[in-house]
């Protein structure tokens, strides 16, 4: 499922992002397929839906926090994170990314820094805008604010 989100909720997209959902700001000329999107509103500023969007799925949430909205998007469209897909796509631009080995990375990227090459062994690339990630301390600080959050499942042996 392709998720289109209201543009006053955009501060959800990342966190939507890094648990593997294929999510996006909507653009009212942006056509929708009742097939394969959604859409994601907020109650207080419910959006004109398209005349075309006959069948199409909306998911209206209510909450006032980040937690509450991430929860409740979780609750209504059935979805859950699956650990397989979480950091699975560019933060910047949404597109899935592509696994390279370590040698490869420097390969392509001189200035990686050599800590980093030394202590990581699982990069991805962004194959649209070219960025990197690795799984450093950010990775594991955001789970532990999803678990904290009550997003995800608390984790055993995270600090």
């Amino acid at each position: 499922m392709r998720y289109r989100i209201a543009p006053h909720l955009a501060f959800m997209i990342q966190w939507l992002r890094v648990l593997g959902f294929d999510v996006k700001t909507w653009e009212k000329k942006e056509l929708l397929d009742p097939l394969h999107d959604a859409l994601i509103q907020w109650e207080p500023y419910p959006l004109p839906l398209p005349r075309k969007g006959r069948g199409l799925t909306v998911i209206t949430l209510s909450g006032a926090t980040l937690p509450q909205l991430l929860k409740e998007f979780l609750e209504q469209s059935g979805q859950q994170p699956d650990p397989e897909k979480m950091f699975g796509r560019c933060l910047r631009c949404n597109t899935p990314l592509i696994p390279l080995p370590p040698d490869t990375v420097k390969a392509l990227w001189p200035e990686l820094p050599e800590y980093v090459y030394r202590t990581q062994k699982r990069f991805n690339r962004c194959p649209t805008c070219g960025k990197f990630f690795w799984e450093g301390t950010h990775v594991r600080n955001m789970r532990r604010t999803l678990s904290d959050w009550g997003v995800l499942p608390k984790e055993t042996g995270v600090e």
